[in-house]
């Protein structure tokens, strides 16, 4: 497997230079020894902890049926979106339900990217690791009418989901520039991790699509055969505060795993925080079918 990760001299600077220069000197030249975008009014949760003994993952699932699925799909090609751009306009939607304005005035996105695509020697069929990271920033939306008769898929709510999935086509088509190239420029992984811990987080929330997983038509000799699929990953503790992890099965339901590190989102009652965001994420989902049940 082959590919070079080549990274720009102007990429390369704000990082490196952030990350070896004390912090009042860098922040007095508006330097940040990271590459993803920065607001201090962004939903942040707690500031990154572990502690072995008390480590745990929690988790919330939303579940979407095929008929649904099919026609937010026949909705998306209309607008010419992708399911993951559209997906991130719901997500913060439900979290500016959920997150007051006073903890929460942007949120900052995390997307797992693959690039296998453009490393030699490796198929879609084999097994492999090659992800990099998108980023953005988003500003909370606007509660105005939440009844069910208020369509949430206004004109802007597509031009949003249309720039996030040219943003992340873009992300895909290059070697170059990529976050995870950073990494070799890291003099030892180990302490530069362990580093993280205590710091801000530097997004609110990821989101891994793994999209459709199609298992081929059923033959009964094989006596067995997948009819759903769900997905999901430890508490990332370096990384957001929820994460998004989505997968469904060709002509099947849609699975949503809601991920997070207990104690990292900053809320009273997390499982209820985000079976609520779940909930606003699923009922917005379902609504196509009544938005668009001439389309």
């Amino acid at each position: 497997m082959a590919g070079r990760l080549s990274i720009s001299w102007s990429y390369l600077l704000s990082p490196l230079l952030g990350a070896y220069l004390p912090s009042f000197v860098a922040n007095s030249l508006g330097i940040r020894a990271s590459a993803t975008p920065e607001a201090d009014d962004q939903w942040a949760g707690n500031k990154t902890f572990f502690d072995p003994g008390a480590y745990q993952t929690r988790l919330a699932v939303v579940s979407i049926e095929n008929g649904h699925v099919q026609k937010i799909l026949q909705q998306c090609r209309k607008h010419d979106v992708k399911f993951t751009g559209l997906l991130h306009q719901l997500i913060v939607q439900a979290l500016s339900k959920e997150v007051s304005p006073e903890k929460a005035g942007c949120f900052v996105s995390q997307t797992a990217v693959d690039l296998r695509s453009h490393l030699t020697g490796i198929t879609d069929s084999d097994m492999a690791l090659c992800p990099t990271a998108y980023y953005e920033l988003f500003t909370r939306t606007v509660q105005g009418d939440t009844s069910k008769e208020s369509n949430p898929m206004t004109e802007a709510f597509w031009d949003a989901a249309r720039l996030t999935t040219k943003n992340l086509a873009q992300c895909a088509g290059t070697l170059n520039d990529q976050p995870v190239g950073l990494l070799a420029y890291l003099r030892d992984m180990y302490p530069w991790t362990r580093g993280q811990v205590g710091k801000r987080r530097e997004c609110s929330y990821e989101l891994s699509n793994i999209m459709s997983f199609n298992p081929g038509p059923f033959k009964a000799e094989k006596r067995w055969h997948i009819e759903s699929m769900i997905f999901s990953q430890p508490a990332n503790v370096g990384s957001g505060c929820l994460n998004f992890n989505v997968v469904s099965r060709y002509q099947g339901d849609l699975a949503i795993v809601i991920s997070w590190q207990a104690g990292a989102l900053d809320v009273q009652d997390e499982q209820s925080f985000a079976e609520n965001v779940g909930n606003h994420i699923a009922t917005s989902l379902q609504s196509f079918d009544f938005f668009h049940a001439d389309a």
